[in-house]
């Protein structure tokens, strides 16, 4: 804190600290915030949520470029936006209902393939029944979609190429299975590996380094050595338990919580009112 203090025309400045603000003044003062923030190298077990934090910023990112998809998934699986991850009891109902939504919708869908003219009520229900569960367990269980999925297709799209008369109306729906179940396993795999590989080799460039400052002001992030960030400029600050990391020109900052200031939560207020806070 800078005090200027006037008497008989002469100037004093005098220095002092509090947490979290910076004055200066001359006749008077005013109030700045200011928060210094070590920056020390995270530690191999912070991994899963350094992981998370990858996670939840392409989530981020892809639901902030397809909002109205995600409108559409949201509402149909019942989950609000920017909900967090559910508890382990209410996930398994989501998946039970899913695979109840998908095995009625086949189940309907197959006779009114059969005979769309003469069941057009069977097929529209069978379709809206497995597009839900469809949806929901693309959300919420790949591995168990990806699995009925492949065998269902496989099933129907052998039947559809040996008896072309008969089960031929089955086949388009046996590729689209097929389709979806190998889209399960690869997105679900490539992101895992993807965001673990990517948490790995940050963790691997971090390792050894000196901790740093950084400093939050209400013009942005200064970093040593960079231009100031704007705040404007942050894809978003991603928060776990133990971790603040905001994200901003593809890099990341992360920052422990353990090692913030003794306002920890006056910080957090702070950046919640200049950027995006985002549970990860």
């Amino acid at each position: 804190m800078l005090k200027t203090i006037q008497r008989n025309k002469a100037v004093w400045t005098v220095s002092a600290h509090l947490q979290g603000y910076a004055y200066d003044s001359k006749g008077g003062f005013f109030l700045e915030n200011r928060f210094v923030v070590p920056a020390s190298p995270p530690d191999a077990p912070l991994l899963p949520q350094i992981v998370r934090i990858l996670d939840t910023r392409l989530d981020h990112a892809s639901r902030k470029r397809f909002p109205k998809w995600w409108r559409l998934i949201d509402r149909i699986s019942n989950r609000s936006k920017g909900e967090k991850a559910v508890q382990h009891p209410k996930r398994g109902r989501r998946i039970v209902l899913g695979l109840v939504n998908w095995v009625l919708g086949m189940v309907l869908l197959l006779p009114g393939l059969m005979e769309p003219d003469e069941m057009p009520f069977l097929l529209v229900v069978g379709i809206i029944g497995f597009l839900i569960g469809l949806v929901t367990l693309w959300c919420h269980q790949k591995i168990l979609l990806a699995v009925l999925s492949l065998l269902a297709g496989s099933i129907l799209t052998f039947g559809g190429v040996v008896s072309p008369d008969e089960l031929g109306c089955f086949l388009p729906l046996g590729i689209f299975l097929l389709v979806i179940g190998i889209l399960a396993l690869c997105t679900r795999r490539k992101k895992k590996s993807s965001a673990e590989k990517a948490a790995k080799k940050l963790l691997s460039q971090q390792a050894g380094k000196p901790t740093a400052e950084v400093v939050f002001t209400e013009n942005g992030l200064e970093i040593p050595g960079q231009p100031p960030v704007p705040y404007q400029d942050f894809e978003a600050i991603f928060e776990t338990e133990d971790l603040i990391a905001p994200i901003f020109h593809n890099q990341i900052v992360l920052l422990k919580k353990e090692e913030l200031p003794n306002d920890a939560g006056h910080l957090l207020s702070f950046l919640a009112e200049h950027a995006e806070l985002v549970q990860a």
